[in-house]
């Protein structure tokens, strides 16, 4: 079932792009890491804290990340969708 692979998937994605972020960072480096995902994982209100956390444990700012909705998104999106991206702005 790809929903019950959908949460951890987008944490190992989140903590995989920040250890990158910081890799870049130390290097000198300070370019955004983009990180696509689907609207349904954006729209899960815990990426965002799991955001934070792995930004905070890298000891990254937030612009350190760029999430981007996947293509495959046609249809207007949700309103956990919108707050979600709008806790992280």
């Amino acid at each position: 079932d790809q929903g019950s692979l959908s949460a951890p998937l987008a944490r190992w994605m989140v903590a995989a792009a920040c250890a990158g972020a910081a890799r870049l960072h130390a290097a000198g480096v300070c370019v955004p890491v983009a990180l696509r995902l689907t609207a349904r994982q954006i729209g899960n209100r815990a990426l965002v804290t799991e955001v934070r956390r792995e930004l905070q444990r890298c000891e990254l700012p937030m612009t350190a990340l760029r999430l981007e909705v996947g293509e495959g998104t046609s249809a207007p999106l949700g309103r956990d969708v919108a707050a979600s991206l709008q806790d992280l702005a």
